[in-house]
């Protein structure tokens, strides 16, 4: 019988976390022969209590050989923590999944530049542009993005990351034949060609309330840093980035509006010693002593526009949250709108200047983007100093005027 019968057995015990079990695979070397142990034996590791050793006790395999035979059928490879493919770095976190189910092809995660983009499903405009900017940045200058592929932001980075070189890792907190959500089923497969999927839950299993923030425990294990994008007070994107803490990961922030719930919680990552992330070569080039020759800076990089497409009189969809942002066919930046003459402050950064100066009457973020020859994150940073400064004031869903 294949020893993954066994490994999939012991992932499946009911009353036992990941990180307990770790003490009897550190005893027993294989998950046979936890299975073969009687209770004398089992006892003797160190910590167990009864309440483990009666799981452990539960001999039966039926389950494990109805997944087996499910993931035979699907295509899906199962990696327990004794195959050579299980990347170290997850194995190494403090509660490992005993089990990983991977479609596609994973590539060698302990080799490849690691980064995971998180944020909130509710994303603004300026979080979905800022996120798919990042995910193609930091694949161009050679990082793997590591996405939860929820709607929003983490949708947002994979994207970035397929069009630039189309290779990213998706953790799903579902069984690894689940599309959730539904409308995401194109991307899913996308990610699996290029990359691939990966969960701890076997085919078929739905989704709890406990699934997801489980998932990001594996989201930050199998990256080197966490960027989030944009993130509320209370969100699943903080809960990623205080176990990439834990487990002694960088984390990174995009700064947002100081009047906005949504960026609530990625600003306070910031003022608690996140660090400040404006492109992705600030995020990869954390690591590029760790990758001579595979990581590097892109001195142009192609410009994702605003999520707002040109629609003809035919095109009647509408234009949603979840939209993807479009590559533009020209690497050229936009050409700066004249801008009236204005009493300019002194002590004011060149950023700063420029942002002020394309402000005309009420104008949006993106407004203010397309006079400019900025980013989209370098306008918000500079807009975010500006209002702090007293210059500039945020009258809400991203539109400013000067004072």
């Amino acid at each position: 019988m294949n020893d993954n019968i066994y490994w999939v057995w012991l992932s499946r015990l009911s009353g036992i976390k990941p990180n307990a079990l770790m003490r009897y695979i550190e005893r027993f070397a294989s998950a046979k022969r936890i299975y073969d142990s009687d209770e004398t034996e089992l006892r003797q590791v160190v910590n167990s209590t009864l309440a483990e050793i009666t799981a452990l006790t539960r001999k039966d395999l039926s389950e494990a050989q109805t997944i087996s035979e499910k993931c035979q059928k699907l295509g899906v490879r199962i990696i327990p923590l004794s195959d050579e493919k299980y990347p170290e770095r997850l194995m190494n976190i403090y509660d490992p999944p005993i089990v990983l189910y991977v479609k596609g092809n994973i590539p060698d995660i302990d080799k490849e530049c690691t980064i995971g983009i998180v944020g909130t499903r509710k994303a603004s405009q300026y979080g979905l542009t800022t996120a798919e900017r990042l995910g193609y940045e930091v694949a161009e200058c050679g990082g793997l993005i590591i996405s939860g592929l929820a709607e929003g932001i983490d949708s947002a980075a994979a994207r970035g990351a397929l069009k630039a070189s189309g290779r990213a890792v998706g953790v799903l907190g579902t069984g690894i034949d689940i599309v959730f959500p539904s409308q995401n089923e194109r991307l899913f497969g996308d990610v699996e060609s290029g990359g691939c999927l990966i969960s701890e839950y076997p085919p078929g299993e739905r989704a709890t309330r406990y699934t997801f923030p489980a998932r990001n425990r594996i989201i930050s294990g199998l990256s080197l840093g966490v960027c989030v994008v944009e993130a509320p007070e209370r969100s699943g994107s903080l809960i990623t980035a205080s176990r990439a803490l834990e487990q002694g990961r960088d984390v990174f922030a995009v700064p947002g509006s100081i009047d906005l719930q949504s960026f609530k919680g990625s600003n306070s990552l910031l003022r608690d010693g996140a660090e400040l992330v404006t492109c992705g070569w600030d995020i990869v080039s954390r690591h590029e002593w760790r990758f001579p020759g595979k990581i590097h800076e892109k001195k142009t990089l192609r410009k994702i526009l605003s999520p707002e497409r040109s629609r003809s009189a035919s095109d009647n969809a509408p234009v949603t949250a979840s939209d993807n942002v479009r590559v533009a066919a020209s690497d050229a930046p936009a050409t700066a709108m004249p801008a009236p003459v204005k009493k300019r402050p002194e002590g004011l950064s060149e950023n700063e200047l420029k942002v002020l100066d394309a402000i005309i009457g009420q104008s949006t973020a993106d407004m203010i983007t397309s006079k400019t020859d900025l980013r989209p994150e370098h306008v918000m940073v500079a807009l975010t100093l500006l209002e702090l400064k007293g210059l500039v004031k945020n009258r809400g869903n991203m539109t400013y005027e000067t004072n």
